[in-house]
C-alpha cells in the first residue's frame, strides 16, 4: 500500500530521493519486511531386532512438515514508493514443498 508513505502537507505521494540530495524520507521501515523462513522437517525411525547381528530400521521423514511456503523476496521497484510494484512479494516459493519419504534398512 503506496498510500502509507503520503507527505502530510500535501497529500500526494512522496517522490523518489535522488542520489546525492538531502532525504527528508526515511530509509528504513519496521513494519516493511518479506515474510521470515519459516521450514519444519522432522523425522521418526524405530529399530527392530531381528537376530543378534541383524537389525531392520523403519523410518519416516517429513520435509517441510507444515507445508509453509518461503516467499524469495519482492518484486521490482526497489526503493521507490511511487512505482506500483513496491513492497508486492514475489509469490515464487524458494524452499520444497512438503514430501514424505518411508524407509525400511536392514543392517548386519
Amino acid at each position: 500500500n503506496t498510500g502509507l508513505w503520503t507527505n502530510p502537507a500535501t497529500g500526494r505521494l512522496v517522490p523518489r530521493q535522488e542520489p546525492f540530495t538531502l532525504r527528508t524520507f526515511p530509509t528504513r521501515f519496521g513494519d516493511v519486511r518479506v515474510p521470515g523462513y519459516r521450514n519444519w522437517d522432522a523425522s521418526i525411525s524405530k529399530r527392530f531386532p531381528i537376530k543378534e547381528r541383524i537389525n531392520a530400521q523403519f523410518r519416516f521423514e517429513m520435509v517441510n512438515a507444515f507445508n509453509t511456503p518461503w516467499y524469495t523476496g519482492l518484486i521490482g521497484g526497489g526503493n521507490d514508493v511511487a512505482n506500483a510494484n513496491f513492497g508486492r512479494l514475489n509469490f515464487v516459493q524458494g524452499n520444497l514443498p512438503r514430501f514424505l519419504k518411508l524407509g525400511l534398512h536392514f543392517y548386519f
